[in-house]
């Protein structure tokens, strides 16, 4: 075999060998692909399931409201979401009270609590529509 025959061999079998891993990379890609398409759905479903679960809560703890509850667990962690809220309440109670001692600062501390308010209130607003609409 003569040298020239020798490097059209080494050529032809690193053409091989390169199609072959171009080959790999491609179906890897593909199924990384695939994979991350699924875990995007998987995160949509998640968050469809989270919105269904805030909304159920929100009904439970309205049906507690109205004493139309009976079973226990339910009734025991509505309490304790009353407790919570009551809690925060008190919190805000505070907060209020150092805005009233140092007025220079509540300015401040005004614009923060709005925009967290509206934040709140924007996302209970979509779930209570979101609700509506999948009744």
């Amino acid at each position: 075999m003569s040298f020239l025959d020798e490097i059209q061999k080494k050529l032809k079998q690193g053409q091989e060998f390169a199609k072959k891993g171009t080959e790999f990379a491609i179906r890897q890609a593909e199924r990384s692909i695939k994979s991350e398409s699924i875990k995007v759905d998987i995160a949509a479903l998640k968050k469809d399931l989270d919105k269904k679960m805030i909304a159920l809560a929100v009904k439970a703890y309205d049906l507690y409201e109205k004493n139309a509850i009976d079973d226990e667990e339910i009734i025991e962690l509505c309490k304790n979401i009353k407790t919570l809220r009551w809690q925060i309440d008190e919190k805000w109670n505070e907060v209020e009270k150092i805005k009233k001692d140092f007025p220079e600062t509540a300015t401040e501390e005004k614009n923060d609590d709005e925009q967290v308010s509206e934040e709140t209130t924007s996302e209970n607003e979509e779930t209570t529509q979101e609700d509506k609409n999948a009744e």
